[in-house]
């Protein structure tokens, strides 16, 4: 010991996590192509959406040349 500090010394412990242990990786595989599938579908969903609002204020806005009037929503 040195000015009072203690020395630790680390152990590997050779032990899998129950996680890693129980691991199937082509079930792992296959769940994530899952989610990329509801993650595309999420997007297409969210653009859908985009698009809608957006066709909406362009309803609600009087729009000539050089003068742009948009209410705003209730």
């Amino acid at each position: 010991m040195l000015y009072g500090i203690e020395a630790v010394i680390l152990v590997e412990i050779g032990e899998l996590t129950f996680r890693i242990a129980n691991m199937n990786l082509s079930m792992n595989e296959g769940n994530h192509r899952i989610e990329l599938n509801l993650i595309e579908e999420r997007r297409e969903v969210v653009v859908i959406k985009d698009a809608t609002l957006k066709r909406k204020i362009v309803a609600r806005c009087w729009i000539s040349p050089g003068v742009t009037f948009c209410p705003t929503f209730p």
